[in-house]
């Protein structure tokens, strides 16, 4: 973890898919020294509690520093593979994608945008990108029930000055790669309007009064973004 190869190849291992066609596929876009490391962490990678994986990526930023500008853009390139193969971005791969993009651009000086290898979808107006957020964790904290996560947007849209009386987005608009999106844009809200936004976005994920460890993943992952962390009690359910 605390040298650039190691945690690399952490990293990598964290985002290993379960179906085996695919990570058969992610392993062979890994150079052999590189695979031949990860197949050997697999086991204890595996083994990790969901909240445990953010926690470990955020050990390994050690190692990772210390490779060259160079090797922190071929690294969010081959991360950026093995992430997309299967055309599917989900909470936890868009909370380390966010959060290792975010180090090495501040790292570098540079904006996030500018290390990203893939395509972006649309952009968004603010109050779009609130709209995208709230909708996004509306669904993450009730995804069995559209009438709950209906209610909880609502409730959640009200907490937030300033925003037209929009409605909760259809699921197929607020997906990892839209919330991406949308959390660039807020990362420019002053200081005051983010904790708005946060406490907003908590109350509509944690509105039946659980935070099960894939909301934590989105949760901590937005606080990162907005410069606002959560404390641990909120980050790591139990």
């Amino acid at each position: 973890l605390h040298e650039g190869l190691g945690a690399e190849c952490v990293l990598y291992g964290l985002v290993l898919a379960g179906d085996t066609k695919v990570r058969t596929q992610q392993m062979a876009l890994l150079p052999t020294n590189v695979r031949d490391e990860v197949q050997t962490l697999e086991p204890i990678l595996k083994s990790l509690a969901r909240f445990d994986r953010l926690p470990v990526a955020e050990l390994a930023l050690t190692g990772l520093r210390q490779l060259s500008s160079a090797q922190h853009r071929e690294f969010l390139k081959t991360l950026d593979q093995l992430i997309l193969i299967d055309q599917q971005l989900d909470l936890f791969e868009m909370a380390l994608r966010r959060m290792l993009t975010r180090r090495i651009a501040q790292w570098q000086g540079t904006s996030m945008n500018r290390l990203r290898s893939v395509k972006r979808p649309e952009s968004y107006s603010r109050a779009q990108a609130i709209q995208v957020l709230i909708s996004g964790v509306s669904y993450a904290g009730h995804p069995k029930s559209i009438e709950e996560a209906r209610s909880s947007f609502e409730e959640s849209w009200r907490t937030i000055p300033n925003l037209p009386p929009w409605n909760l987005l259809p699921l197929a608009k607020c997906q990892p790669e839209h919330l991406d999106v949308a959390l660039d844009l807020l990362a420019e809200e002053s200081a005051h309007r983010k904790k708005w936004i946060l406490n907003a976005a908590l109350n509509a994920v944690s509105s039946d009064g659980q935070l099960t460890p894939s909301e934590a993943e989105i949760m901590r992952a937005i606080g990162d973004s907005l410069d606002c962390p959560l404390p641990p009690w909120l980050t790591f359910p139990g």
